[in-house]
């Protein structure tokens, strides 16, 4: 196997930015169709999707601008009046490849940095072999029973800024084509019961 550096394209960055912001459009609308009162919204937008879930969710912002040409600063003006309307803080996920014309419209609004996040890569071959199962690791779907232990450890790791907002975030066996549920407590009226 190589351990030549991965040099990605405009075309790779924007294939990668899409899973996750195809996760949070079919979240949405699978959610949507199981919730309708809760006001879930999204929008093509600017080559990529604005996504609203609920206000203080951490599903739901601007994904892929930038990718189909130039941004200007309406358009960012759009992206906030579009959450605004919904009671919601207007984000944006950005990415180095986009236009630059997206960073300088961010910053004309004002806009400033949150986070960082960083995706690690690697060629792989086809006839690559992986080694052997280790005997003292399980990969396995949820157990119902587990749901409540899995929740805790989610919340912790990866929700801790939302944590107390929040009142459901897995939901084990089936809700459309949910895995996981975010709910601020004001709006969770669902219970992980009615996703089996």
């Amino acid at each position: 196997m190589s351990s030549d550096p991965v040099f990605l394209t405009a075309a790779d960055a924007r294939r990668m930015e899409a899973a996750e912001e195809y996760g949070a459009l079919r979240y949405a609308q699978a959610l949507q169709s199981a919730r309708p009162e809760l006001g879930i919204a999204w929008e093509e937008f600017g080559g990529g999707h604005l996504v609203f879930v609920a206000k203080d969710s951490p599903v739901g912002r601007a994904h892929g601008l930038g990718f189909a040409g130039k941004v200007t600063p309406e358009d960012i003006q759009h992206v906030e009046q579009y959450y605004f309307q919904r009671g919601a803080n207007a984000q944006v996920d950005v990415c180095p490849y986009a236009d630059p014309t997206l960073f300088e419209s961010l910053n004309q609004r004002g806009f400033g940095v949150a986070e960082f996040n960083q995706t690690l890569a690697r060629r792989m071959s086809p006839t690559e072999r992986f080694a052997t199962a280790v005997p003292e690791v399980e990969i396995r779907g949820l157990k119902a029973e587990e749901a409540s232990s899995w929740s805790g450890v989610l919340e912790r790791v990866f929700l801790k800024t939302w944590r107390r907002n929040m009142k459901v975030f897995f939901c084990p066996g089936r809700l459309l084509s949910i895995r996981c549920l975010w709910l601020p407590l004001s709006m969770a009226k669902w219970s992980p019961a009615q996703a089996v």
